[in-house]
């Protein structure tokens, strides 16, 4: 007669999820390395006037090219740029903040008229200037978090999920092919920015 006899290692597979489970209550590494990744996406951006957002800005108008040439002349700012958009002090992009808490990535930007250029909703990027008219500010989108952004995260999250894994069970560091887990979007709940 042959038999075939299986064991189970209860104590050793609850020692290994408790080491799993460990490794995966703080996600600050691949945080970081998210928060890096968006950062230098955002300088780029700047850098390319939208391009790497997929979303060019529309050049200045000649009337605000000549404003912000008379606000040189008269030093209150940089005569640097005075043709590009977004780059007078450098407030708008110096203004961006990347917080990391309770396992959750923010960012935001703190200059007042952030808003007024990321609207995707005209009506909320009119302004008065300084000659007291009312003028609707083209769109400029400074950050986006859509498809490329969110596939590069998850590569990030997953390769971290696959190392703390590996770690955990003792198993080698070569590179699996499965790691027999749910997406990092559908176990925990990525999805859209707000």
């Amino acid at each position: 007669m042959i038999q075939i006899k299986v064991t189970a290692d209860v104590l050793g597979a609850r020692r290994t999820i408790t080491r799993i489970d460990g490794a995966l209550k703080n996600f600050n590494e691949p945080l970081q390395q998210i928060r890096e990744y968006m950062r230098k996406k955002i300088e780029r951006n700047f850098r390319d006037q939208g391009s790497s957002f997929k979303e060019p800005w529309r050049p200045l108008r000649k009337a605000t090219v000549e404003f912000k040439a008379w606000r040189a002349q008269a030093g209150q700012i940089s005569g640097i740029n005075i043709d590009k958009p977004l780059i007078a002090t450098g407030e708008m992009k110096n203004s961006f903040i990347y917080n990391i808490r309770r396992n959750s990535l923010i960012i935001s930007n703190t200059a007042p008229y952030f808003l007024k250029h990321q609207s995707a909703d005209g009506r909320s990027r009119v302004i008065t200037t300084w000659q007291g008219q009312r003028v609707t500010l083209p769109r400029r989108v400074m950050m986006k978090f859509e498809n490329t952004e969110r596939k590069h995260s998850l590569n990030i999250i997953n390769r971290w999920l696959n190392t703390k894994v590996r770690g955990s069970t003792g198993r080698g560091t070569g590179r699996s092919r499965s790691s027999g887990f749910q997406s990092p979007e559908q176990a925990f709940g990525l999805g859209q920015a707000r």
